[in-house]
């Protein structure tokens, strides 16, 4: 990785220094030589990601694949119904999805059958000023 430091005492600058990430950081400055170097540090871009059962079922499986028999509040869980939380849900999701697609699709006929409408003047406006 490249780092960058900056002597406290001097603000003598260093950029790009190489280094892993396990090495230790730089602290003697190569110009006043006391031990004052300090790492800069930048916001810099990392991912963490850290999954979180988000449904039901996805906590249900969470917890057997983790040994959990019980949900926390004190109910069975069992394969069986860890698969119909799924499917249930997954079902619940693609109406949905069905739904909004139609509502999406409705809304464009209704635009394509306004424009047919319209008069060329009426379409030249439209496609220049979106009116």
């Amino acid at each position: 990785m490249l780092y960058d430091y900056e002597c406290q005492n001097c603000e003598f600058r260093i950029d790009d220094v190489y280094q892993s990430i396990k090495e230790d950081a730089l602290t003697k400055c190569p110009k006043c030589k006391k031990h004052k170097l300090e790492r800069i540090i930048y916001g810099g871009t990392y991912a963490s990601v850290k999954y979180r059962p988000q449904t039901v079922g996805q906590l249900a499986e969470a917890r057997w694949e983790e040994g959990h028999r019980h949900m926390p509040d004190g109910s069975p869980i069992s394969r069986t119904e860890w698969n119909k939380c799924d499917m249930v849900e997954r079902a619940e999701k693609r109406r949905h999805e069905k739904a909004a697609a139609r509502k999406e699709n409705e809304a464009k006929r209704n635009l394509v059958k306004k424009i047919n409408n319209m008069t060329p003047e009426q379409k030249r406006n439209y496609i220049i000023n979106g009116d």
